[in-house]
Formats: structure tokens, sequence, C-alpha cells
């Protein structure tokens, strides 16, 4: 049922965004008009690029940090491990 809330706004804005109306209100037609302009935009194609490159970037140096930090924590003693272990459990909580 929670589902349900967290994916039909989703699905209705995908949903929406192939309608011809200038208001989403009521359907008129399909059309592919808005993501041929969106794919056309240069500066938004380049924005695009540039997220994909952070995205990727932070996650090769999140990997490489979380893996040795969990090796660390794994294989030796030091003081404060059990803060240093809560302090990076946090976030999941």
């Amino acid at each position: 049922m929670v589902g349900v809330f967290l994916y039909a706004p989703l699905i209705t804005l995908m949903a929406f965004s192939f309608n011809d109306s200038r208001r989403n209100i009521v359907w008129h037609g399909f059309t592919l008009k808005y993501y041929d302009k969106a794919l056309h935009n240069v500066s938004l194609v380049e924005a695009f690029g540039n997220s994909m490159t952070i995205a990727a970037v932070s996650t090769l140096v999140s990997l490489v940090l979380g893996a040795l930090a969990a090796l660390a924590l794994w294989r030796f003693r030091f003081p404060g491990k059990t803060v240093v272990d809560g302090a990076m459990a946090l976030p999941i909580v």
C-alpha cells in the first residue's frame, strides 16, 4: 500500500510527460516533442553530462573510502573504534 503512495505520483508524471496539451490536466494526445526539445538543448545536455561525471567520481571516491574504512574497522583495534563504527552507522539510522 505504501508503494502505491510512493510510485503513483511518479507514474502519473511519466505518463503526462507524453501529453500534447500545454496544460497537463486533460489528455490531448501522445507526443515526443518535449523530449526532442530537451535532447536538442545544448546547455541541458551539457549539464546532464556534468551531473553524470560528478556522480561517477563521487561514487568511486566513496567506494574507495568506504572499503578502506571497513577494512580498518574489521582488521585493526584502535582507540575510539566504537565511536568511529557508530558514527559510520549513524546515516543509516
